[in-house]
């Protein structure tokens, strides 16, 4: 009821005559990922009175309207900086309708607060350290305590699928099968899985909290690769990324994980790439990386702290 309440608030405070507007016919719906708060597409259409309102609102009214919804929320205990108006994800972007292959949030609408820049730095289209520094992050924890972090102006997150997290995160084997030692044919822990459109960790977290051995990801967006490494830090999971790149400029250099004993002394670990891989990389040198890499939890005493 926060959102009405800040709606009428707004309305009382301004003057504004809006008789037909109550609590029951004003917008209500809303998704919080404290600190920003996501109001639904529909949010300026909601009836014929609200709508005739909120279309009568100039710029300036409209900031004290997004102002003191998020009073509101914060009035409940809520904390609310940022607001902005959510879309669906659009299967083509820009004049020529190109496809959305990123599955990019780009209809997203902010409309109070800092939800960081809105372009890159660069003109090369490719996102940079510098851009994932200045970008607004959001972390939300779920299933089994398991943190998730996105940009939300960059990055999709959805909070669907939950019954084939459960089926991962085994939390009833009768009514979720699948990840028996039995039905893998292997233990839990010597297990491997690849999620190819890793994204931002969303099943992948949850068998790394099942306890498999290792998750070999891809992704075509370096959002989302930078919202994994991020999800991995917070939940205290090594990690190795590997760039893809047109050449292959730094194929001989062959990284490797710190060990939990450095993770203690430096954390967290250094934010760059640990590799550049070529779009058709020897398989050897791949292979070699990741054989001499561990992807596994971080040992008793050495999570991060964050």
């Amino acid at each position: 009821m926060a959102t009405g309440a800040g709606i009428l608030s707004f309305l009382a405070r301004s003057g504004r005559k809006a008789d037909t507007l109550t609590t029951h016919t004003v917008p209500k719906r809303f998704t919080l990922y404290s600190p920003a708060l996501f109001l639904p597409g529909n949010f300026a259409e909601h009836g014929l009175a609200w709508t005739a309102v909120y279309d009568s609102l100039d710029d300036e009214a409209k900031q004290n309207l997004f102002a003191s919804i998020a009073e509101s929320f914060c009035r409940s205990g809520k904390d609310v900086s940022r607001i902005a108006i959510n879309a669906a994800i659009p299967s083509t972007i820009g004049l020529k309708d190109q496809e959305n292959r990123l599955r990019s949030p780009c209809q997203l609408l902010p409309v109070y607060g800092d939800f960081g820049p809105s372009s890159l730095h660069e003109q090369t289209g490719r996102a940079t350290k510098a851009d994932f520094d200045a970008a607004f992050w959001l972390s939300a924890s779920q299933d089994a305590g398991i943190s998730q972090v996105w940009a939300p102006r960059w990055t999709m997150f959805s909070r669907g699928n939950t019954r084939e997290k459960a089926r991962i995160l085994r939390h009833d084997e009768r009514k979720f099968p699948g990840m028996t030692e039995k039905e893998l044919g292997t233990p839990v822990g010597e297990a491997e899985v690849l999620d190819m459109y890793v994204g931002i960790g969303y099943f992948a977290f949850s068998y790394l909290k099942n306890g498999v051995k290792r998750v070999w990801g891809w992704d075509l967006n370096p959002w989302s690769i930078e919202g994994l490494r991020r999800g991995c830090e917070k939940n205290g999971w090594r990690h190795l990324i590997v760039q893809v790149a047109e050449n292959r400029q730094n194929l001989a250099e062959k990284p490797r994980l710190p060990n939990p004993t450095e993770y203690a002394s430096r954390w967290p670990p250094s934010r760059s790439s640990c590799c550049e891989v070529s779009m058709s990389p020897d398989a050897e040198t791949v292979a070699s990386i990741i054989a001499e890499s561990d992807t596994g939890p971080l040992e008793d005493g050495y999570q991060s702290d964050e």
